[in-house]
């Protein structure tokens, strides 16, 4: 009950806050509530469905031209596996400090997000989701400058971090430095270049560790802190298809290059949230056309195929043929090499409709489609996701 009573303060206080400042500063605000269905929600083998629902405010003021503070208040609410309810707020600021007209662009912003499990977390994870509560943490700076008409440069630097309750699990950090730019070409075609660096920590098992059964008990306690560096890159191609729709191409790399070989990660399906279990490096490229061909009416679809090379994956074993996870040595005592091909689909229908006094009403549908293969057959699975929700903004 403490979640709601916390959701219902936050919203309270945006919309005070706003209220307030309605008649001295310029503001906006959009409410949303939606509803989603999924066949897979772990996305893993086990084809766990369920819905859920989310209510949510934000709302942006602008105290002055060159800034923009947000205040967020969210919370969604799980069907089947209630322990995954949560509560998100946050608060973040946007500084744009010269003049549209300028030839340099300097950009910063800052953002903090608070995320609150359920305390009654048993049925869904082994360990309880609730000591997955984290705060993260995000800043980025960047400069660029408009060489030409057609020649846009930028640089910038990123940083995030994500702090869990429980001390066991280690904060997460990353650090970012890019650089990039975009050049229009004839015919309305506009190429965007971006490379970068990252650097971040992970916790890991050394290869040495699992000469013995690692128990869930005992799961944090051979854990090795480490550093995770990778180099990546992106060429995205945008451009026009007649007079109402649009083509984006995008083509990305990430490769990591300085982690140990046979540093080992725990999976998701020892019951750990594992923070480190989703980096990976590879490939993936996405196709995404939007439409306005239908008067009143958005249309986005998209596709994207990746090949993602994970970092070696510890797994609880699972019965094969009751499917059950199995527990001690026999659930924990081998680590897999783990590389998945991901192939994800979607489209999105959007209908803005003028509520007045400049306000918009957007009912919004997306269904959503995904495959994933892996070497490790609890990440081998399908997945369908239907969200329909409907946002007010002014």
């Amino acid at each position: 009950m403490s979640v709601d009573l916390r959701m219902i303060g936050a919203v309270a206080a945006c919309l005070l806050i706003v209220a307030s400042a309605a008649e001295a500063i310029e503001y906006s605000f959009d409410a949303r509530l939606s509803a989603t269905g999924t066949q897979n929600l772990l996305r893993d083998s086990s084809d766990q469905d369920d819905t859920y629902s989310t209510a949510s405010l934000s709302a942006d003021i602008y105290p002055v031209s060159i800034a923009r503070l947000n205040l967020l208040s969210e919370y969604t609410r799980y069907g089947n596996l209630t322990g995954l309810s949560n509560f998100l707020y946050g608060v973040g600021a946007t500084v744009i400090p010269l003049s549209d007209s300028a030839d340099f662009v300097i950009f910063a912003s800052a953002n903090a997000r608070r995320r609150s499990y359920e305390d009654d977390a048993a049925d869904t994870l082994s360990s309880g989701a609730d000591q997955f509560n984290n705060a993260d943490y995000d800043a980025l700076a960047s400069i660029g400058y408009n060489l030409t008409n057609s020649i846009q440069l930028r640089s910038g630097a990123a940083f995030r971090l994500s702090g869990y309750t429980l001390d066991e699990i280690a904060d997460k950090n990353n650090y970012d430095l890019f650089l990039g730019g975009n050049l229009t070409l004839p015919w309305s075609n506009v190429v965007d270049v971006e490379a970068g660096l990252s650097h971040g920590n992970f916790q890991y098992i050394i290869d040495s560790a699992r000469v013995y059964p690692i128990r869930e008990e005992r799961a944090y306690d051979v854990l090795t802190d480490g550093d995770l560096d990778a180099t990546y890159y992106s060429v995205r191609l945008s451009r026009p298809l007649g007079t109402t729709s649009g083509l984006s191409l995008v083509f990305s790399r990430r490769t990591f290059y300085n982690y140990e070989d046979r540093a080992i990660v725990y999976g998701y399906s020892t019951g750990l949230l594992s923070p480190w279990v989703n980096s990976y490096e590879g490939n993936a490229i996405q196709a995404r056309v939007k439409t306005f061909a239908i008067p009143g009416v958005i249309i986005t679809g998209g596709f994207s195929y990746s090949d993602r090379e994970h970092h070696k994956t510890l797994e609880r074993g699972y019965n094969p043929l009751t499917g059950a996870p199995m527990i001690g040595i026999f659930g924990t005592a081998f680590a897999k090499d783990r590389t998945d091909v991901n192939r994800r689909g979607f489209i999105t229908i959007q209908v803005p409709i003028a509520a007045g006094s400049g306000a918009v009403l957007e009912p919004m549908l997306r269904i959503e489609g995904a495959n994933n293969s892996s070497t490790i057959p609890v990440y081998t699975y399908s997945d369908i996701t239907a969200t329909l929700s409907i946002t007010y903004s002014r």
